[in-house]
């Protein structure tokens, strides 16, 4: 019997191993099983998140605020948490209410410490005042807020296309951004950088109108010294953080300042400090184009320096009172030829003289901006359209309400003409103005001074113009009105030029006092 397994003409047979599909599998079976437990942990992150919402608008309607919304999800799976509401209207206690169409916030699974935020659509925010202002965003527009366990690391501001009307003005702007951020050398300073494309306003500046509305591509970075700590002292509120800032001392580097504004192309860079609640420092500036500013400025001013004020007739004015009078020749060799102010002969104009007897700058700023935010347009209609308690919640006081009242009603009347007062003589365009109850001698005269660019009308016991003239004068006291109008004859025809000239003297003299 021959050897079976030594026959050569046999096969031996071959014992196959049979291979696991295990890891075949298993990169699978991984990926899925990362899914479940990324799945599972965003369920309960969802929870989380909704949990703390419910939390947070509860504590906030105890506290007295209004959070209201119709209806609220959360979405965004896989990579992002996105909790949108609809309807959203939001008032904390005695402060401005904001409604919107929609708000999304959104927040990444990997980093809680960012949050991004849209509200496309009208915006409405009413102040404590009850005046509305309305803001239409794009869906491309966001602002974000991103911090550290230390504090605040950015806070940001987007708008890619926005239209506004704040304050009863218009606005548009274009690839609008702004950029606020601690220092990281020194977590008391901010970062400020704010830029847009295109930025429209409703109406040009009364004192320059020939800006125009159209403000071009512009820039502005800076850092704000010792800015927290004032935020702090001020309790976070806007109108107290300048007091507070003055009184903590600091400082503001403007690293770069472009303004590119109609003819005007202006760049300015430099340093601003704050002690003792004095404000020093230096600047250097840049306007490009000069030619084309000096054109524009030229074709803004012609008829009032051609038929009123003249570099011509301001120059022989000055040099008639330097010869009338020390104290204004003083004023002349120190400040030089004074800028000849003016302003629209109009309704609004007489209306923002009232509103600023015998009050601060800052206040009367402040009337002024409520009661043109309640009434859009500042003019006769309006006012007598208005319910005089709503002049008055503007913080216009009740005589100044009748005053106001009664100009517009000669004016609607006809009593009183204003294209007729600009055109009349010095002597009776005073007369028809006094002639209405609510327009004093003090305003006739600043009114002709200004509107009609009489070169002799004289502010009667304006106390800046005493005041001017006593220290130039050297004077201890000032004057009383009477004795001050009698000594200003002397001054005729060119009291007006008078006014002027003392006005930029006693504002150079504050301002020096301020940087020394």
């Amino acid at each position: 019997m021959s050897n079976y397994w030594n026959d050569p003409g046999l096969v031996k047979p071959v014992e196959e191993r049979r291979r696991s599909r295990f890891w075949l599998f298993f990169p699978f079976l991984l990926l899925f099983a990362l899914i479940g437990a990324y799945s599972a942990y965003w369920i309960y992150a969802r929870g989380e998140i909704e949990h703390g919402v419910d939390e947070w608008v509860a504590a906030e309607r105890a506290r007295g605020a209004i959070v209201d919304y119709e209806a609220r999800k959360i979405g965004g799976y896989p990579f992002r948490f996105a909790i949108e509401f609809t309807k959203p209207h939001y008032q904390p206690p005695s402060m401005a209410s904001w409604q919107g169409e929609q708000l999304q916030v959104v927040m990444q699974p990997w980093n809680w410490h960012h949050l991004i935020a849209r509200s496309p659509g009208r915006n409405l925010v009413t102040d404590v005042q009850g005046i509305r202002h309305t803001f239409d965003i794009d869906g491309k527009s966001a602002a974000s807020l991103s911090w550290t366990d230390a504090g605040l690391h950015r806070a940001a501001l987007s708008l890619n296309d926005v239209s506004a009307l704040i304050d009863g003005h218009a606005y548009t702007a274009k690839a609008f951004s702004l950029n606020l951020a601690p220092r990281p050398e020194n977590a008391d300073d901010l970062l400020v950088a704010l830029q847009w494309d295109a930025l429209t306003i409703d109406s040009a500046p009364v004192e320059a109108p020939w800006l125009g509305t159209d403000l071009q591509a512009s820039r502005l970075i800076a850092e704000i010294h010792n800015f927290y700590p004032a935020w702090v002292r001020s309790g976070g509120k806007l109108d107290k953080l300048y007091d507070a800032y003055l009184e903590l001392g600091g400082g503001v580097e403007l690293g770069q300042l472009l303004l590119n504004w109609g003819p005007l192309h202006f760049g300015a860079k430099g340093t601003l400090t704050v002690e003792n609640e004095l404000v020093n420092g230096s600047f250097g500036v840049r306007i490009d184009d000069p030619e084309g500013l000096k054109a524009a400025l030229k074709a803004a001013n012609r008829w009032r320096l051609q038929e009123q004020a003249s570099q011509a007739r301001l120059t022989a004015a000055c040099e008639m009172l330097s010869g009338a009078d020390p104290a204004l020749a003083r004023a002349w060799a120190e400040t030089g030829l004074p800028v000849w102010r003016d302003a629209a002969p109009t309704y609004a104009t007489l209306a923002r003289m009232i509103s600023h007897q015998q009050i601060s700058l800052s206040a009367a700023a402040a009337i002024w901006a409520r009661t043109e935010s309640l009434l859009g347009e500042v003019t006769a209609e309006a006012v007598l359209a208005a319910d005089p308690e709503a002049l008055r919640a503007c913080g216009q006081s009740r005589p100044k309400v009748a005053h106001l009242t009664s100009i517009a009603e000669s004016l609607v009347t006809g009593q009183l003409n204003l294209a007729r007062v600009c055109a009349a003589p010095l002597d009776e365009a005073r007369r028809e103005l006094l002639a209405v109850r609510g327009i004093g001698p003090w305003t006739a005269e600043l009114f002709l001074l200004y509107a009609t660019g009489a070169m002799d009308a004289f502010p009667v016991g304006d106390v800046g113009l005493m005041e001017a003239h006593k220290r130039l004068s050297d004077r201890e006291t000032r004057m009383d009105i009477k004795a001050f109008t009698s000594h200003a004859e002397a001054w005729r025809p060119n009291r007006g030029v008078a006014a002027h000239l003392l006005w930029a003297w006693l504002h150079a003299h504050r301002a020096e006092q301020g940087r020394s």
